[in-house]
């Protein structure tokens, strides 16, 4: 069915909306094929322009023979009211929003459609590949590790890249054969090797050690943690990740597969392979084909479970929580009652606890760590991913969560159309099943908590996390608009004139504008790309895998977020004005009372975040002051220097008698991990300067 078929109604008079904390807006409906938007036709009138992949669920409220009113629930937790008049329109209108937000077919997105005006400074489709990204690995340790192409028809794992790092030793027959031994070919693939950890400082003639570091000993049993003193050396260690096993109720092996992952450990090294599941669950995966790592054939490596709730009890625990956040009229004991019984508390702590546990191993116990559940994607990635953010310092970068975003979900091979196709307000009734579930939203959550706890390590703000959040869902997030002028000047012209009016300027993004003639002209310049012109909006979520957007071509016929979000202009908005590069491990504390609800995200649209804006404004304003100052008192300092300088050489100011002065760069910089993209506002950061 084209577009034109499925919007009876593309304008309507008289549609009334009631939003969160907007006023009422009476005014004119205009549905695109992208797009829902409401105007009022007035100066400085918030108008509303949202994607239909936005919206998760659709009620109506039939109200006899004057109308009824349309409540739309929108992926980002809101919800918006619309009261139509006439009960003929009210039922067209409401049917074709429906079927609008229901579209299945990939091609008819709007990152097909969009039309991308600015010009490109970075290609994000090749910003983050495997080669890029492991080049100084593979580089430095060329001897150790090797990015294979053993899977670039996507035959030996369709949900893998069509490049991954191996070991060096690792021919592509061995793992072709670990490939067929783990479920759907995940087969270990290196996720992150971490330096530095463990240490242990030898005096000549002596075999004690200089330096002992408390480190907890594992008890995988228990969240208790007992200190020890343990002798460390200095080396390395890696995450792996993959699949389960498929050993079956037989135990069958697979020497390759214990090859592979036997190959990263050096001479007399043990390592851990923490498994996502209960054991009771591990054990009835055997039943079915699954299992785990027998001892008898993985000696070397030590399985500990450490559970996380799958992935398909997620969505319910999302749904709970949001119908306590959205429910104003509970009781502080009922509230309370609501959030625990949500569970969602529990899956952060439950998840921030496992990350903790590898990062424990990989940092302090210097072992490496193969990582996994059943089908190594959901707590598999869940848990890599935080590990890394919690070891590694580039992780906590702007361009370092893009990389690890793009490294530990995308490219490994997430299934975001189908995890995200539905979100809280979706309903048994409404085509909810087991695909669905928020896995990446309780990654960004678990991010948030350590954000929480050390705001002055990550460069990027939490309205950072929340971007990727709402971009992972639909394409790009409608907004309110205050006042949105273009539409506003183009609807007062009661959409009249020529078949084609141009174009609606948003800022930097321009959007198609439906072609009237009659006020009954259906809708067309939005049901297809014209030609000639460029046509794209960010399609960095479309797609199961690498396989899926290479197939889809999006690379050609789309543009990459990061692309977008690495622009000074647009990353400027997302930095902490609080950070201060920190290179050290960071450990968030998962004690419950340590643990809070991401009331940005999840109460945006239920309590009034204003006071929360007007502190980060001041924040930031403080901060600029602050840099402002400071770079004054660079050029002061330098300007005495030279005085004194002066001084000396015509004989004013005995030589001995200048006091030294310590001389810092004209303009201080932090050094960033990734290069100059991170932003003016660090890159000449005079806050770093140590004053005497």
């Amino acid at each position: 069915m084209e577009f034109f078929d499925m919007i009876p109604i593309p304008m309507l008079d008289g549609v009334v909306m009631h939003a969160p904390f907007r006023n009422t807006v009476d005014g004119t409906l205009c549905i695109s094929s992208h797009h829902l938007i409401l105007s009022s036709r007035k100066e400085g009138v918030e108008e509303l322009w949202m994607l239909h992949r936005n919206i998760d669920l659709v009620e109506r409220r039939p109200n006899g023979l004057s109308g009824g009113s349309i409540v739309i629930k929108c992926k980002d937790f809101r919800v918006i009211q619309l009261d139509i008049n006439s009960p003929e329109e009210f039922v067209q209108v409401a049917a074709c929003i429906e079927n609008l937000a229901s579209i299945e077919d990939v091609r008819l997105f709007y990152p097909f459609f969009y039309r991308h005006m600015s010009p490109i400074l970075e290609d994000g489709w090749t910003a983050f590949t495997p080669e890029t990204e492991y080049a100084h690995l593979v580089n430095s340790l060329a001897d150790e590790w090797k990015i294979s192409y053993v899977n670039k028809d996507f035959g030996v794992c369709p949900t893998y890249p069509s490049a991954v790092v191996v070991p060096k030793s690792i021919d592509d027959e061995t793992i072709i054969a670990a490939a067929n031994f783990r479920e759907g070919g995940r087969f270990p693939v290196l996720s992150y090797r971490h330096e530095g950890g463990a240490r242990r400082t030898l005096h000549a003639g002596t075999a004690e050690a200089e330096y002992r570091k408390t480190v907890p000993l594992l008890q995988p049993d228990t969240d208790i943690v007992i200190p020890m003193l343990r002798l460390h050396s200095i080396q390395s260690s890696v995450l792996m990740r993959s699949s389960q096993p498929m050993t079956g109720p037989n135990s069958k092996r697979c020497k390759e597969d214990e090859r592979l992952i036997n190959s990263v450990l050096g001479p007399g090294k043990r390592g851990y392979i923490i498994d996502t599941r209960t054991q009771t669950l591990a054990q009835t995966a055997k039943s079915r084909g699954g299992g785990f790592e027998v001892e008898i054939h993985y000696p070397q490596w030590r399985r500990v479970n450490k559970p996380i709730d799958r992935h398909n009890v997620l969505l319910d625990s999302l749904t709970k929580l949001v119908e306590a956040c959205n429910d104003s009229s509970s009781s502080m004991d009922r509230w309370l009652s609501r959030l625990d019984s949500s569970n969602w508390m529990t899956h952060i702590k439950d998840t921030l606890n496992c990350a903790c546990l590898v990062a424990q191993c990989l940092d302090q116990e210097g072992a490496s760590v193969l990582v996994h559940g059943s089908e190594g994607l959901d707590a598999t990635l869940l848990v890599t991913s935080l590990a890394q953010v919690i070891l590694n310092p580039d992780c906590r970068t702007v361009r370092g969560m893009e990389a690890l975003v793009e490294r530990e979900w995308l490219q490994a091979g997430y299934p975001f159309p189908l995890r995200h196709n539905k979100s809280a307000y979706s309903t048994a009734n409404n085509g909810r099943n087991k695909t669905q579930a928020p896995t990446f939203l309780l990654f960004l959550d678990c991010v948030q908590q350590i954000h929480q706890q050390f705001p002055c390590s990550f460069e990027f703000s939490t309205s950072f996390l929340i971007l990727l959040h709402e971009h992972s869902y639909y394409s790009q997030y409608g907004k309110f608009n205050t006042p949105f002028l273009g539409l506003t000047s183009w609807l007062r012209a009661g959409w009249a004139g020529s078949e084609r009016v141009g174009d609606i300027e948003l800022g930097h993004h321009q959007h198609p504008k439906p072609q009237l003639g009659k006020a009954t002209t259906k809708i067309r310049s939005a049901t297809a790309p014209l030609s000639g012109l460029d046509h794209n909006r960010f399609s960095t979520f479309l797609g199961t895998c690498e396989s899926d957007r290479t197939s889809l071509k999006l690379a050609q016929q789309t543009v990459s977020l990061w692309s977008h979000l690495n622009r000074p202009e647009v990353l400027q908005s997302f930095l902490n004005p609080m950070y201060d590069p920190n290179n050290k491990v960071i450990w968030p504390s998962v004690a419950p009372m340590s643990l809070t609800l991401w009331s940005e995200l999840f109460l945006r649209w239920v309590v009034d975040q204003g006071p929360q804006k007007e502190a980060w404004v001041t924040i930031t304003s403080l901060r600029e002051k602050d840099k402002e100052l400071r770079l004054k008192a660079c050029r002061l300092r330098r300007q005495l220097a030279d005085l004194q300088k002066e001084a000396v050489e015509v004989g004013i100011l005995a030589p001995s008698l200048a006091p030294p002065t310590t001389l810092p760069a004209e303009v201080p910089s932090v050094v960033a991990l990734r290069g100059p993209s991170l932003g003016k506002q660090h890159l000449e950061d005079p806050s770093v300067v140590a004053f005497e």
